[in-house]
C-alpha cells in the first residue's frame, strides 16, 4: 500500500492508504471524504459539548435575546417541554443566549462529552506524528457513535432547528447553510484536484502512472481547487531540519572561535619558531635532550 501524507496548504491532516493499481479519481475522492468527514465530526463534537452543557437550542425566534426581551415579545420555546434529556435537567444558562439552559444531568452530559472527545481524537491531525492512516469507513463510524449518544441522551431527538440535529440528519457535508461555521473549509469532490511533486495528478490516470508499480511508498500530496493554481511546493527542508542546522552552525562558529584564541601564542612553542634553531643545528645539538638532575 502506498501510503499518502495529505496535506491543505502547509496544514497536516491525515495519512491515508492506498494501492497503487487505483484511479487518482477514486483517490480524490476517498481524501475529500475522509476531510469532509473529519470537519463533520469537529462540528458535532463541539455542538454535542454546547448541548451537554447548555441544553437544546433555542428557536431561531429566540436566538440571542435575553430573557427581558423574550418576556416582552412574549415568546415561548415550545420544545423546551418535549425535549428533555433522560434522567432530568440541570439549569445552566448559556452566556451566548442560543440554547435554553435546560442541561442534562452531569451522568448524561458526560455521556456526550466524552464521546465526542473519543471521535475529536479518532480523526485528529496528531494521528499523523503518530503513523496511523483514516479511511472513510472509520471518519463515519465516528459519527454513528456521536448520533448514538445523542439518541441515549435524547431519545426523542432534537428540534429539527438544532444544528446537531441537522448534522446528524444525513451524512453529508453539505446539509448546512454554507455560512455555518467550518464550512468554508469543505472540499468539493469534482472541484477537488491532488498535487505531488509540483504537478497535478489527473483523475483519468491510476498512482502508479506516476509513481511507477513500487507500492512501498510514502507520498505528500496537497489537496487544492482545480482551476486555482498548484499549491506552495514542499519546502527542502522542515522547521526542525532547519533549526537543528543553524544550531550546528552556531556550534561550529563557536568551536572555530575558541581554536582561534587558543591558538593566537601556540606558535611560539613551536620548533619552527625557536631562534636559536639554526645554530643548534650547525652546533650538532639540535636533537639534545636535557633531563631534570
Amino acid at each position: 500500500m502506498v501510503r499518502l501524507h495529505v496535506k491543505k496548504g502547509d496544514d497536516d491532516l491525515f495519512l491515508f492508504d492506498t494501492p497503487v493499481d487505483i484511479s487518482v479519481h477514486q483517490i480524490t475522492r476517498s481524501i475529500v471524504d475522509i476531510h469532509n468527514g473529519r470537519l463533520k465530526i469537529g462540528r458535532m463534537a463541539a455542538e454535542m459539548e454546547n448541548l451537554a452543557n447548555h441544553g437544546i437550542h433555542l428557536p431561531p425566534n429566540m436566538v440571542g435575546l435575553m430573557d427581558d426581551q423574550i418576556a416582552e415579545l412574549k415568546l415561548k420555546d415550545e420544545f423546551a417541554q418535549t425535549h428533555t434529556p433522560s434522567g432530568g435537567v440541570e439549569s445552566r444558562k448559556d452566556e451566548f443566549f442560543r440554547r435554553n439552559g435546560q442541561a442534562p444531568l452531569q451522568n448524561m452530559a458526560k455521556i456526550l462529552t466524552v464521546t465526542a472527545e473519543e471521535a475529536r481524537n479518532a480523526v485528529h491531525k496528531n494521528l499523523v506524528k503518530e503513523g496511523v492512516s483514516l479511511t472513510p469507513e472509520l471518519v463515519k463510524e465516528q459519527w454513528m457513535k456521536l448520533k448514538g449518544a445523542v439518541m441515549i441522551v435524547y431519545p426523542m431527538g432534537l428540534p429539527l432547528h438544532d444544528p446537531l440535529e441537522v448534522e446528524m440528519s444525513a451524512y453529508s457535508a453539505w446539509n448546512l447553510d454554507a455560512g455555518y461555521g467550518g464550512f468554508r473549509d469543505v472540499m468539493d469532490e469534482d472541484k477537488t484536484a491532488l498535487w505531488w511533486a509540483g504537478k497535478e495528478l489527473k483523475s483519468d490516470r491510476q498512482l502508479k502512472e506516476y509513481i511507477g508499480g513500487n507500492d512501498k511508498t510514502r507520498l505528500t500530496v496537497k489537496m487544492a481547487e482545480k482551476g486555482k493554481g498548484g499549491p506552495a511546493r514542499e519546502p527542502v527542508f522542515t522547521e526542525e531540519q532547519k533549526k537543528a542546522m543553524m544550531a550546528h552552525a552556531f556550534r561550529r562558529q563557536q568551536e572555530l572561535e575558541k581554536l582561534e584564541e587558543d591558538d593566537d601564542d601556540h606558535y611560539l612553542n613551536s620548533k619552527w619558531a625557536d631562534s636559536s634553531a639554526l645554530k643548534m643545528c650547525f652546533q650538532g645539538i639540535k636533537d639534545i635532550q636535557i633531563r631534570p638532575s
